[in-house]
Protein backbone atom coordinates (compact mmCIF):
# COMPACT_ATOMS: atom_id res chain seq x y z
CA UNK A 1 0.00 0.00 0.00
CA UNK A 2 2.75 2.44 0.70
CA UNK A 3 4.03 1.61 -2.82
CA UNK A 4 1.16 2.50 -4.67
CA UNK A 5 0.74 5.75 -2.54
CA UNK A 6 3.99 6.84 -3.35
CA UNK A 7 3.61 6.29 -6.93
CA UNK A 8 0.26 8.27 -6.72
CA UNK A 9 1.84 11.04 -4.95
CA UNK A 10 4.84 10.70 -7.89
CA UNK A 11 2.08 10.92 -10.40
CA UNK A 12 0.34 13.61 -8.96
CA UNK A 13 4.02 16.09 -9.07
CA UNK A 14 4.85 14.67 -12.69
CA UNK A 15 1.03 16.07 -13.47
CA UNK A 16 1.64 19.56 -11.80
CA UNK A 17 5.03 19.95 -12.64
CA UNK A 18 3.86 19.82 -16.59
CA UNK A 19 1.08 22.39 -16.10
CA UNK A 20 3.48 24.74 -14.20
CA UNK A 21 6.02 24.32 -16.97
CA UNK A 22 3.23 25.95 -19.86
CA UNK A 23 3.32 29.18 -20.16
CA UNK A 24 0.44 31.17 -19.24
CA UNK A 25 -1.40 33.40 -21.85
CA UNK A 26 -4.22 35.21 -20.81
CA UNK A 27 -6.63 35.74 -24.00
CA UNK A 28 -10.28 38.10 -23.83
CA UNK A 29 -13.34 36.57 -25.55
CA UNK A 30 -16.70 36.43 -25.67
CA UNK A 31 -19.11 33.20 -26.22
CA UNK A 32 -19.96 33.33 -29.89
CA UNK A 33 -19.74 30.72 -32.69
CA UNK A 34 -16.93 33.13 -34.39
CA UNK A 35 -14.65 31.85 -31.75
CA UNK A 36 -15.27 28.50 -32.02
CA UNK A 37 -11.71 27.66 -32.79
CA UNK A 38 -10.43 28.95 -29.61
CA UNK A 39 -12.81 26.43 -28.11
CA UNK A 40 -11.91 23.48 -29.72
CA UNK A 41 -7.94 24.42 -29.43
CA UNK A 42 -8.70 24.58 -25.77
CA UNK A 43 -10.66 21.38 -25.31
CA UNK A 44 -8.65 19.66 -27.47
CA UNK A 45 -5.46 20.11 -25.80
CA UNK A 46 -3.84 22.29 -28.78
CA UNK A 47 -2.77 24.92 -26.76
CA UNK A 48 -1.08 22.30 -23.82
CA UNK A 49 0.49 20.53 -26.46
CA UNK A 50 2.33 23.65 -27.69
CA UNK A 51 2.98 24.75 -24.22
CA UNK A 52 0.79 27.15 -23.51
CA UNK A 53 -2.08 27.32 -20.38
CA UNK A 54 -4.39 29.35 -21.99
CA UNK A 55 -6.74 31.90 -19.34
CA UNK A 56 -9.86 32.92 -21.08
CA UNK A 57 -10.78 36.03 -19.87
CA UNK A 58 -15.07 36.64 -21.06
CA UNK A 59 -15.39 40.49 -21.89
CA UNK A 60 -18.86 41.95 -21.75
CA UNK A 61 -17.87 42.65 -25.85
CA UNK A 62 -15.19 43.31 -27.68
CA UNK A 63 -14.64 46.68 -27.03
CA UNK A 64 -13.99 46.34 -23.28
CA UNK A 65 -10.89 44.09 -24.33
CA UNK A 66 -8.75 47.24 -26.17
CA UNK A 67 -7.80 48.92 -22.99
CA UNK A 68 -7.20 45.96 -21.32
CA UNK A 69 -4.79 44.51 -23.98
CA UNK A 70 -3.68 48.06 -24.77
CA UNK A 71 -2.57 48.09 -21.25
CA UNK A 72 -1.04 44.40 -20.68
CA UNK A 73 -3.76 43.37 -18.24
CA UNK A 74 -4.67 40.83 -21.42
CA UNK A 75 -1.97 39.39 -23.46
CA UNK A 76 -4.03 38.56 -26.37
CA UNK A 77 -8.04 39.81 -27.56
CA UNK A 78 -9.84 37.70 -30.00
CA UNK A 79 -12.21 40.75 -31.16
CA UNK A 80 -13.14 42.84 -33.89
CA UNK A 81 -10.64 44.96 -35.34
CA UNK A 82 -12.83 48.20 -33.89
CA UNK A 83 -11.97 52.08 -34.36
CA UNK A 84 -10.80 52.18 -30.90
CA UNK A 85 -7.91 49.14 -31.49
CA UNK A 86 -6.66 50.91 -34.83
CA UNK A 87 -6.70 54.64 -32.78
CA UNK A 88 -4.82 53.17 -30.22
CA UNK A 89 -2.14 51.66 -33.03
CA UNK A 90 -1.97 54.99 -34.43
CA UNK A 91 -1.53 56.75 -31.49
CA UNK A 92 1.71 54.19 -30.75
CA UNK A 93 0.09 51.06 -28.94
CA UNK A 94 2.27 48.25 -29.41
CA UNK A 95 -0.47 46.08 -30.36
CA UNK A 96 -1.10 44.57 -34.39
CA UNK A 97 -4.28 42.74 -35.76
CA UNK A 98 -2.06 38.72 -36.10
CA UNK A 99 -4.81 36.53 -37.37
CA UNK A 100 -8.56 36.64 -38.87
CA UNK A 101 -11.18 35.39 -36.21
CA UNK A 102 -13.87 35.36 -38.70
CA UNK A 103 -14.58 37.06 -42.24
CA UNK A 104 -17.85 37.58 -44.23
CA UNK A 105 -17.65 34.70 -47.27
CA UNK A 106 -18.13 35.83 -51.24
CA UNK A 107 -21.30 33.77 -51.75
CA UNK A 108 -23.66 31.85 -49.43
CA UNK A 109 -24.81 32.40 -45.77
CA UNK A 110 -22.79 34.50 -43.51
CA UNK A 111 -22.52 34.90 -39.59
CA UNK A 112 -24.05 38.46 -40.09
CA UNK A 113 -27.37 39.91 -41.53
CA UNK A 114 -30.46 42.33 -41.63
CA UNK A 115 -33.47 41.14 -40.58
CA UNK A 116 -36.74 42.08 -41.06
CA UNK A 117 -40.37 41.27 -39.83
CA UNK A 118 -42.65 39.87 -41.98
CA UNK A 119 -43.59 42.51 -44.75
CA UNK A 120 -40.92 44.73 -44.45
CA UNK A 121 -37.81 45.42 -46.64
CA UNK A 122 -35.45 48.53 -46.83
CA UNK A 123 -37.30 50.60 -48.80
CA UNK A 124 -40.28 50.07 -46.49
CA UNK A 125 -38.72 49.69 -42.67
CA UNK A 126 -38.34 53.34 -40.49
CA UNK A 127 -36.76 51.57 -37.27
CA UNK A 128 -33.67 49.71 -36.89
CA UNK A 129 -31.51 48.13 -33.90
CA UNK A 130 -27.97 47.51 -34.97
CA UNK A 131 -25.93 45.19 -32.38
CA UNK A 132 -23.14 47.22 -30.71
CA UNK A 133 -21.05 43.86 -30.65
CA UNK A 134 -18.98 45.25 -33.51
CA UNK A 135 -18.71 48.64 -35.59
CA UNK A 136 -18.92 45.99 -38.32
CA UNK A 137 -22.35 45.80 -37.95
CA UNK A 138 -23.41 49.34 -38.14
CA UNK A 139 -21.16 49.75 -41.32
CA UNK A 140 -22.86 46.54 -42.80
CA UNK A 141 -25.88 47.55 -41.84
CA UNK A 142 -25.42 51.43 -43.43
CA UNK A 143 -23.80 49.90 -46.38
CA UNK A 144 -26.87 47.52 -47.20
CA UNK A 145 -29.29 50.73 -46.95
CA UNK A 146 -26.58 53.04 -48.67
CA UNK A 147 -27.14 50.21 -51.81
CA UNK A 148 -30.93 50.81 -51.49
CA UNK A 149 -30.52 54.44 -51.85
CA UNK A 150 -31.57 54.95 -48.09
CA UNK A 151 -29.05 56.10 -44.96
CA UNK A 152 -29.03 54.61 -41.97
CA UNK A 153 -29.80 58.60 -40.21
CA UNK A 154 -33.00 58.32 -42.16
CA UNK A 155 -34.42 55.62 -39.70
CA UNK A 156 -34.55 55.88 -36.28
CA UNK A 157 -32.06 53.79 -34.59
CA UNK A 158 -32.27 51.82 -31.93
CA UNK A 159 -29.81 49.72 -29.77
CA UNK A 160 -31.91 47.05 -28.20
CA UNK A 161 -30.38 43.78 -26.63
CA UNK A 162 -30.24 40.86 -28.54
CA UNK A 163 -32.63 38.91 -25.81
CA UNK A 164 -35.87 41.45 -26.75
CA UNK A 165 -35.46 41.34 -30.92
CA UNK A 166 -37.74 38.42 -31.31
CA UNK A 167 -40.67 40.51 -28.80
CA UNK A 168 -39.59 43.84 -30.49
CA UNK A 169 -39.91 42.68 -34.09
CA UNK A 170 -43.50 40.88 -33.27
CA UNK A 171 -44.61 43.92 -31.73
CA UNK A 172 -43.98 45.91 -34.72
CA UNK A 173 -41.64 48.49 -32.37
CA UNK A 174 -39.00 47.95 -35.01
CA UNK A 175 -38.73 46.69 -38.14
CA UNK A 176 -34.94 45.80 -39.11
CA UNK A 177 -32.61 43.86 -36.71
CA UNK A 178 -28.72 43.85 -38.01
CA UNK A 179 -27.13 41.16 -35.70
CA UNK A 180 -24.68 37.93 -35.80
CA UNK A 181 -25.50 34.03 -35.66
CA UNK A 182 -27.05 32.70 -33.96
CA UNK A 183 -29.42 35.87 -33.15
CA UNK A 184 -29.79 35.43 -37.43
CA UNK A 185 -31.01 31.64 -37.03
CA UNK A 186 -33.12 32.30 -34.03
CA UNK A 187 -34.82 35.38 -35.41
CA UNK A 188 -35.74 33.68 -38.59
CA UNK A 189 -37.05 31.00 -36.66
CA UNK A 190 -39.49 33.14 -34.94
CA UNK A 191 -41.19 34.03 -38.45
CA UNK A 192 -38.64 36.91 -39.42
CA UNK A 193 -36.44 36.86 -42.55
CA UNK A 194 -33.63 37.52 -44.21
CA UNK A 195 -33.60 41.09 -45.87
CA UNK A 196 -30.32 41.48 -46.36
CA UNK A 197 -26.89 38.33 -46.33
CA UNK A 198 -23.45 40.31 -45.47
CA UNK A 199 -22.39 38.15 -48.31
CA UNK A 200 -24.21 40.32 -50.89
CA UNK A 201 -23.15 43.79 -49.44
CA UNK A 202 -19.39 43.49 -48.21
CA UNK A 203 -18.11 40.61 -48.88
CA UNK A 204 -14.63 39.53 -47.92
CA UNK A 205 -15.20 42.08 -44.32
CA UNK A 206 -12.99 40.64 -41.81
CA UNK A 207 -14.66 41.43 -38.47
CA UNK A 208 -12.90 39.48 -36.34
CA UNK A 209 -8.90 39.63 -35.54
CA UNK A 210 -6.65 37.64 -33.07
CA UNK A 211 -4.75 40.77 -31.46
CA UNK A 212 -1.42 40.53 -29.53
CA UNK A 213 -0.55 43.22 -26.92
CA UNK A 214 3.34 44.03 -26.09
CA UNK A 215 4.02 40.91 -24.39
CA UNK A 216 3.22 38.80 -27.05
CA UNK A 217 4.75 41.47 -29.81
CA UNK A 218 8.17 41.67 -28.03
CA UNK A 219 9.18 40.68 -24.60
CA UNK A 220 7.57 36.58 -25.72
CA UNK A 221 7.26 36.47 -29.58
CA UNK A 222 8.06 32.49 -29.10
CA UNK A 223 5.29 32.32 -27.13
CA UNK A 224 3.04 34.16 -29.52
CA UNK A 225 4.34 31.61 -32.29
CA UNK A 226 3.17 28.37 -30.45
CA UNK A 227 -0.28 30.22 -29.54
CA UNK A 228 -0.59 30.63 -33.21
CA UNK A 229 0.03 27.38 -33.91
CA UNK A 230 -2.33 26.15 -31.77
CA UNK A 231 -5.23 28.19 -33.28
CA UNK A 232 -3.70 27.02 -37.04
CA UNK A 233 -4.96 23.42 -35.45
CA UNK A 234 -8.34 24.84 -34.41
CA UNK A 235 -9.17 26.14 -37.27
CA UNK A 236 -8.05 22.84 -38.83
CA UNK A 237 -10.25 20.90 -36.81
CA UNK A 238 -12.92 23.61 -36.97
CA UNK A 239 -12.93 23.02 -41.15
CA UNK A 240 -14.60 19.75 -40.25
CA UNK A 241 -17.52 21.58 -40.28
CA UNK A 242 -20.60 20.76 -37.77
CA UNK A 243 -19.49 17.55 -36.74
CA UNK A 244 -20.81 16.25 -32.97
CA UNK A 245 -17.64 16.66 -31.46
CA UNK A 246 -17.87 20.51 -32.60
CA UNK A 247 -21.58 21.02 -31.96
CA UNK A 248 -20.59 19.45 -28.43
CA UNK A 249 -17.88 21.80 -27.56
CA UNK A 250 -19.07 25.38 -28.90
CA UNK A 251 -22.46 23.96 -27.52
CA UNK A 252 -20.70 23.94 -23.71
CA UNK A 253 -18.32 27.12 -24.99
CA UNK A 254 -20.94 29.63 -25.91
CA UNK A 255 -24.23 28.25 -23.77
CA UNK A 256 -26.43 27.83 -27.73
CA UNK A 257 -27.86 24.66 -27.80
CA UNK A 258 -26.79 22.59 -30.17
CA UNK A 259 -29.82 22.40 -32.31
CA UNK A 260 -29.41 25.87 -33.15
CA UNK A 261 -25.91 25.96 -33.75
CA UNK A 262 -26.51 23.32 -36.09
CA UNK A 263 -29.25 26.25 -38.24
CA UNK A 264 -26.40 28.63 -37.80
CA UNK A 265 -23.91 30.05 -40.27
CA UNK A 266 -20.39 29.40 -39.53
CA UNK A 267 -18.03 31.77 -40.58
CA UNK A 268 -14.87 30.99 -43.02
CA UNK A 269 -11.09 32.03 -41.36
CA UNK A 270 -8.47 32.85 -43.10
CA UNK A 271 -5.25 31.69 -42.36
CA UNK A 272 -3.13 33.86 -44.41
CA UNK A 273 -3.65 37.55 -44.74
CA UNK A 274 -6.89 39.19 -44.70
CA UNK A 275 -9.34 41.23 -47.55
CA UNK A 276 -7.31 44.36 -47.59
CA UNK A 277 -9.64 46.51 -49.83
CA UNK A 278 -12.54 45.41 -47.70
CA UNK A 279 -11.22 46.11 -44.61
CA UNK A 280 -9.96 49.37 -46.47
CA UNK A 281 -13.69 50.80 -47.28
CA UNK A 282 -14.64 49.84 -43.74
CA UNK A 283 -12.03 52.27 -42.57
CA UNK A 284 -12.85 54.82 -44.26
CA UNK A 285 -16.88 54.57 -43.24
CA UNK A 286 -15.33 54.95 -39.84
CA UNK A 287 -13.45 57.72 -40.83
CA UNK A 288 -16.18 59.71 -42.38
CA UNK A 289 -18.30 58.62 -38.79
CA UNK A 290 -15.57 60.53 -36.90
CA UNK A 291 -14.64 57.27 -35.02
CA UNK A 292 -11.53 57.02 -36.59
CA UNK A 293 -8.17 59.08 -36.63
CA UNK A 294 -6.64 58.32 -39.89
CA UNK A 295 -7.03 55.44 -42.57
CA UNK A 296 -4.43 52.93 -40.95
CA UNK A 297 -1.72 51.16 -43.81
CA UNK A 298 -2.00 47.08 -43.78
CA UNK A 299 1.98 47.27 -42.31
CA UNK A 300 1.10 49.67 -39.57
CA UNK A 301 -2.20 47.15 -38.16
CA UNK A 302 -0.93 43.98 -39.47
CA UNK A 303 1.31 41.68 -38.73
CA UNK A 304 1.84 37.99 -40.26
CA UNK A 305 5.04 36.36 -39.30
CA UNK A 306 3.30 35.11 -36.34
CA UNK A 307 0.87 33.13 -39.27
CA UNK A 308 4.11 32.41 -40.81
CA UNK A 309 5.99 30.65 -38.07
CA UNK A 310 3.34 28.86 -36.77
CA UNK A 311 2.95 26.77 -40.27
CA UNK A 312 6.77 26.44 -40.31
CA UNK A 313 6.06 24.55 -36.22
CA UNK A 314 3.14 22.62 -38.25
CA UNK A 315 5.24 21.58 -40.85
CA UNK A 316 7.98 20.31 -38.27
CA UNK A 317 5.76 18.06 -36.87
Amino acid sequence: MRRIAALLLAMAACSGGEESSLDVVRLGYQRYVSYAPIFIAQEEGYFARHGIKLELVLMADGNTGTPLVVSGVIDALAGPGSPGVLNAIARGAKVRLVADKGSVPDTGCSQMAVIGRPGIDLTTARRISPSRATAAIEYFADSALRAAGIRLDQLEVHHLPTSVHIEALSGRSIDLVATTEPAVSRLVAAGNHVVRDAAQVVPGLPYGFVIFGDRLMSRDRAIGERFMAAYLDGIEAYAAGKTERNLAIVSAATGDPVEVLSRSCWPPFRTAGIDTVAFGAFQEWAMSRKLLDRRLGYAEYWDGTFLEAARRLAGSR
